[in-house]
């Protein structure tokens, strides 16, 4: 016969059931004692405790996680608390667990290594904060994180809610935290292991699954985008392959602070062949004009203020704005700008020279102020008014991309003889 011990235990894991088939989950070959006919009678000798193992079943996974009781009754209680944000952090009244992924040879020196949730953490340390005890680690594979994706339906039939390479970052914590305090902690413990274990992580977003995509069909576009996809004679010549090593890198950089920083690089990998360009011009149309033929001493003081003006061009934010202005074209910009810049969103409908060059000016402003922001850590540091918003900051990199690929090519169309390379 079968017997629970104590009593209510049955009763307590009929109320976390309820809640975890409310997340597309089930307990895998297991009593069925939700049932109303259920007989404890008809089943061999066994008592259930709170520390009796059972099997947990989640959609399109080929494991099945065990957990004891215990920890599914506090799993199925911390579930009403939870909340995914962004695809990247689960947040429940216990615990956060932050997706990040192993960089480079990290993936290589843990590989083996479980930090199986609950009860085994990799890396673990603990701390405490006012009083309450933190402990951080790294765990992978089946974590609460998959109830949440099991629950919004993001999975498929090779997409499951789990895989023994998902790993993350678990803060466990008693009683309500800071989410400043999440952050420090996230932060300063993703730094210790890279200092102290050269291991790197970073935090890492899992992409939205589509239940309407067909791959069938995914595969024919891909085969008419091969068919007819056109491209442009590949880029070569001074300083081509150097600018073009600089975007590639940029574009390989997930986190969108980052590469911003790395598009602006790019850009000003090209400032000083704008400047010179740009110096040339001008220059070159004062001398031909007819007082060069007898310079007096105004002429000449005019040519000097004009080298000045050129130097002053040299500061970061003016010369990156003259580049802007020269090499881009605003209109395919503004069909991806984002909110704060006005000037470009309003294009669509405005196409003079005066409109075109403001809304390159602001998006120049923009970027300086933006690149500006992220770039100082420090306390005293004063907004102008003109930084990028947080959530339209992907929106804006989108932006730069596309303004940056329009300054390679106006690059490549230099003479080689006008093209600056190296510092």
């Amino acid at each position: 016969m079968l017997k629970f011990e104590p009593e209510k235990i049955m009763e307590d894991i009929k109320h976390a059931i309820s809640i975890i088939e409310g997340y597309n989950c089930e307990l895998a070959d297991w009593y069925e004692i939700t049932i109303p006919d259920f007989n404890p009678s008809e089943y061999d000798d066994e008592i259930i405790t709170y520390d009796t193992e059972i099997s947990l079943w989640l959609p399109e996974s080929d494991d099945s996680p065990t957990v004891t009781i215990n920890e599914l009754i506090g799993l199925s209680c911390e579930l009403e608390s939870a909340k995914l944000e962004n695809n990247t952090r689960y947040i429940s009244n216990k615990r956060i667990l932050q997706l990040v992924e192993p960089v480079g040879n990290t993936q290589v020196a843990i590989l083996g290594i479980e930090g199986s949730w609950p009860n085994c953490r990799l890396f673990e340390q603990t701390i405490k904060i006012k009083g309450t005890k933190i402990k951080v680690g790294i765990v992978n594979g089946f974590t609460p994180f998959a109830f949440l994706l099991a629950k919004n339906g993001d999975y498929g039939d090779f997409w499951p809610v789990f895989h023994e390479e998902d790993y993350f970052v678990e803060i466990e914590f008693d009683g309500k935290q800071d989410p400043d305090n999440i952050k420090t902690i996230l932060e300063s413990y993703l730094f210790e292991l890279n200092s102290s274990s050269g291991l790197i992580f970073r935090p890492h977003v899992r992409p939205i699954y589509d239940d309407a995509f067909d791959y069938e069909d995914q595969q024919n576009k891909a085969q008419r985008l091969n068919e007819k996809c056109r491209f442009r004679p590949l880029l070569s010549g001074k300083g081509l392959p150097g600018v073009c090593c600089l975007f590639n890198r940029a574009m390989s950089i997930e986190d969108v602070e980052l590469r911003l920083f790395s598009l602006v690089k790019t850009l000003e990998f090209i400032t000083p062949t704008v400047l010179r360009k740009r110096s040339n011009e001008e220059i070159r149309q004062r001398l031909l004009s007819p007082d060069a033929l007898d310079p007096d001493a105004e002429f000449i003081k005019s040519l000097i203020d004009l080298l000045e003006s050129h130097r002053e061009s040299r500061k970061d934010s003016v010369a990156l704005k003259l580049t802007i202005i020269e090499c881009c074209d605003p209109n395919p910009i503004a069909k991806v700008s984002p909110e704060i810049l006005k000037k470009t969103c309003n294009l669509v409908n405005m196409t003079g020279k005066a409109e075109n060059k403001a809304a390159l000016e602001e998006l120049a402003n923009c970027l300086s102020a933006t690149r500006n922001h992220i770039a100082h850590a420090k306390s005293n540091f004063v907004p102008t008014g003109r930084e990028c918003p947080q959530e339209q900051l992907p929106a804006l990199v989108e932006c730069v991309r596309i303004a940056t690929i329009q300054a390679i090519r106006w690059f490549s169309t230099c003479s080689e003889a006008l093209r600056i390379v190296g510092n």
